[in-house]
């Protein structure tokens, strides 16, 4: 491997860490039976079984399965986006530029957004949404 292959997987090794987002582990998926809910790590359940699929915590949100569909609950166990998707990825931390206002110094600017991927249709394409569930108009 010469020296600049070296030094590009380096720096990729070394800022992987900064772009991943981390899961919130203060509740954590159990299962009882065949349905999943959440409990702390000391094992006192929050939130009872009611699930087929129970992902991990991001952002505050967590992708659930019922009936075939995923939606998104918060830390209290509240459906906060219905579960009415046929796919659903976790909310993470985004930028995307818009553009100024005419006459504005500066030209482009970006906003900053928390977003996740969520497919509506059976067919796979995935749009993004914010956390009411509101199609965003680029990912």
């Amino acid at each position: 491997m010469n020296s600049k292959n070296l030094l590009l997987v380096l720096f990729l090794v070394c800022t992987m860490p900064v772009f991943a987002q981390e899961p919130d582990m203060t509740l954590i998926p159990y299962r009882k039976g065949d349905l999943w809910g959440y409990a702390a790590t000391d094992k006192t359940i929050f939130i009872k079984p009611e699930y087929e699929e129970a992902n991990l915590f991001y952002e505050g949100f967590a992708v659930v399965k019922k009936g075939g569909k995923y939606g998104y609950i918060n830390k209290e166990g509240k459906v906060v986006i219905p579960i009415k998707y046929f796919a659903a990825k976790p909310f993470r931390t985004g930028f995307y530029e818009t553009k100024a206002k005419p006459g504005d110094a500066n030209s482009n600017t970006q906003k900053t957004v928390l977003f996740a991927g969520a497919a509506p249709l059976a067919n796979g394409y995935e749009i993004c949404i914010d956390t009411k569930g509101v199609q965003l108009p680029k990912c």
